[in-house]
């Protein structure tokens, strides 16, 4: 036996005794580290598990009394690690909202994802390529598809803006006295053409509707606005009145102001409904709790969404 097959033989006696005699460790289940633990967190957990063990294997009094001093400089050099590390997510968020949003992602245990889609020959698409591709194909669809056969030449031909003459077009009613259910518009050949009523319009973040009333669009920012406090609510445990101010003033009052020359509230249903979601925010503070409304206001050096608008 030469040294290359000497050499071949050890190898696969030394795969064969790894595969049977050494045993696997899964570390998949392994719990990650929290992101607001830092270093010094870190060796008081350990400090506190070897005290713990410590007890468990003696019984005796003196250990279980050093391994409760232990775990009350634990407990609390977790509770600062925590709140500095909201305290610099919120603080972020003034610049940047990812941070708090990848925040919130990050306490959030439930996990969305594309479940299975149908293609339009009936198979069931489970690869994310395949899922991509019939989302892809679907938003395709929805676009208008023009014919460019016919491009003007705009070097030759200067008066292409003024193709289209308003002039000669007229919105009329036929056949109804009412004349806000049927649109019909009639070119220069004469062929009518239906137009459809739109009820409500989307335009830069505001909602308009037919009758020029914001109430639609005052309860969508308030659903919007309430969503965010209730994260906000779950997932900060500390919430003192610095760390309310950042949060509220990058957070929540931009959506309330935003738009707000606009849709001007005035009537007082939609006036009490923003109010509503402020005094709501305004609770989120545990030592504010027991004051009126008006009260945290002038803690906290706040004007109400009457004086700013």
């Amino acid at each position: 036996m030469n040294v290359e097959d000497s050499w071949s033989f050890l190898l696969r006696h030394m795969d064969f005794c790894v595969e049977n005699f050494i045993p696997e460790c899964n570390t998949k289940g392994r719990c990650k580290k929290p992101k607001w633990m830092d270093y010094y967190c870190v060796r008081k957990v350990k400090k506190k598990y070897h005290a713990w063990k410590r007890y468990t294997y003696s019984r005796s009094y003196r250990d279980y009394q050093s391994y409760c001093k232990i775990r009350n400089s634990t407990t609390k050099a977790s509770r600062f690690s925590k709140k500095k590390y909201q305290k610099g997510v919120a603080e972020s968020s003034k610049t940047s909202q990812k941070s708090f949003w990848s925040f919130v992602k990050g306490e959030t245990n439930t996990r969305s994802g594309i479940g299975d889609l149908r293609d339009k020959n009936g198979n069931i698409a489970t690869l994310i390529k395949d899922k991509a591709n019939i989302l892809n194909d679907f938003f395709a669809s929805v676009f208008m598809r023009e014919d460019n056969s016919e491009i003007p030449n705009f070097e030759d031909n200067k008066d292409w803006l003024l193709k289209f003459n308003i002039k000669k077009c007229k919105i009329v009613s036929f056949g109804n006295e009412n004349f806000y259910n049927d649109y019909n518009m009639i070119d220069e050949n004469g062929n009518v053409h239906k137009l459809a009523r739109d009820f409500s319009e989307k335009d830069l973040g505001v909602l308009f509707t037919n009758n020029l009333n914001f109430e639609t669009h005052i309860n969508n920012t308030v659903n919007k606005v309430n969503k965010i406090i209730g994260l906000i609510r779950r997932k900060f445990t500390f919430m003192d009145k610095s760390l309310f101010l950042i949060l509220y003033k990058s957070l929540v009052r931009s959506h309330l102001d935003y738009g707000n020359l606009i849709y001007f509230p005035y009537t007082k249903k939609c006036k009490q409904v923003l109010k509503n979601a402020q005094r709501r925010a305004t609770r989120l503070i545990p030592e504010f709790r027991g004051l009126s409304y008006q009260e945290r206001l002038n803690e906290l050096n706040l004007p109400t969404l009457d004086y700013r608008s």
